[in-house]
């Protein structure tokens, strides 16, 4: 799965147009993988991460989309952590998964809202180079069978990134 932000403060960048310019990422494209992973000690995001993805050395973090706003124990969480390449464990007290990945010598725990907040915060700063201008608010897309839980998380991993969620429009918009 992957994200795609529309930003509207591409409309200060470009104000005769009539509709919201969509910023290529730092790879030139439109749409930024879902992807954290680290190689190394070095976090890597979206496309970068996407490549290291099975490569034995690096730990990936991926499909944070199908995890978001759900239980541990929810069936569809439970089918999907059988194909995820790292660890997934309940979290005793939300009762929420969460990634579970030993980076040099430390055990490191993220829940896909964290993972969502990263890549967020990235394509954020991208942004906000490619502006020249800070970037306070954002239009961002998800799956249109996202339940209310899934899109408050989607919106708290935002908040978490420094962006007001402007509104939350179905990906195939």
């Amino acid at each position: 799965t992957e994200i795609k932000v529309t930003l509207e403060a591409a409309r200060q960048k470009y104000p005769n147009k009539n509709n919201v310019e969509i910023i290529t990422n730092d790879k030139g494209k439109r749409t930024t993988p879902s992807v954290v992973a680290y190689k190394k000690n070095q976090l890597l995001i979206g496309q970068s991460a996407k490549a290291v993805m099975y490569n034995k050395d690096s730990l990936s973090m991926s499909n944070s989309k199908r995890l978001i706003g759900r239980l541990f124990k929810d069936k569809s969480v439970q089918n999907d952590i059988k194909y995820l390449p790292v660890k997934i464990e309940e979290d005793p007290i939300t009762k929420k998964p969460q990634y579970c990945i030993k980076v040099g010598n430390e055990e490191k725990k993220y829940f896909p809202e964290d993972v969502s907040c990263m890549i967020l915060k990235h394509l954020k700063e991208f942004s906000e180079e490619f502006i020249g201008k800070e970037v306070k608010k954002a239009v961002i897309t998800v799956p249109a069978h996202f339940n209310n839980s899934q899109r408050e998380a989607t919106k708290l991993a935002a908040e978490k990134a420094g962006l007001e969620v402007i509104r939350l429009i179905n990906e195939p918009t």
